[in-house]
């Protein structure tokens, strides 16, 4: 996954590549997003560095119930990065353009990551494994089985412990 996010120079690219990683979200719900629901948000450090985090709100998901996300600082900075370099004729509300400005699709996405895979001689992997590295770093970080279920977007922790059930989670 390293080896990918760094052989990536294009902005849109390497922003939706950081998103899938870092913020739980399904692809299909990634490239439904529009850009009012994504809410950036700067802080300063304690040793004067400033963070650019974001939070989001997905009212479209599987299940069909508002979705609460966050996007961590590195995501969040190439997000707001690609955001600043979109075309400025583009009036698409998609938080996820092509190059013309539609929307983005899940197969477009697929394509994408798979072509860099291919080009930077990375074994292709199904694009749910950005949900699952995300899901084993948080578990090995010791993240609760409850908060898992929220970051994935699960509506119990039963779907949870069904998809990952290898993970050691604990209700805490």
């Amino acid at each position: 996954m390293d080896r990918l996010i760094a052989g990536i120079s294009d902005p849109r690219d390497k922003a939706l590549i950081l998103f899938l990683r870092d913020s739980g979200l399904r692809v299909g719900e990634s490239v439904m997003l529009d850009t009012s629901m994504v809410k950036f948000e700067t802080e300063e450090l304690a040793d004067g560095r400033v963070e650019t985090t974001a939070t989001g709100s997905l009212s479209r998901s599987k299940s069909a119930r508002q979705r609460v996300f966050y996007i961590p600082a590195k995501a969040a900075e190439a997000l707001k990065a690609y955001l600043d370099t979109k075309r400025a004729e583009d009036d698409s509300p998609a938080l996820f353009t092509t190059r013309s400005g539609a929307r983005l699709s899940t197969e477009q996405v697929r394509r994408m990551v798979h072509g860099y895979c291919d080009r930077l001689k990375v074994k292709r992997f199904p694009l749910r494994e950005f949900r699952h590295r995300l899901a084993l770093r948080l578990a090995n970080s010791g993240c609760d089985l409850v908060t898992l279920c929220g970051v994935l977007g699960h509506s119990t922790v039963n779907s949870t412990i069904r998809w990952f059930p290898r993970l050691d989670l604990k209700v805490r």
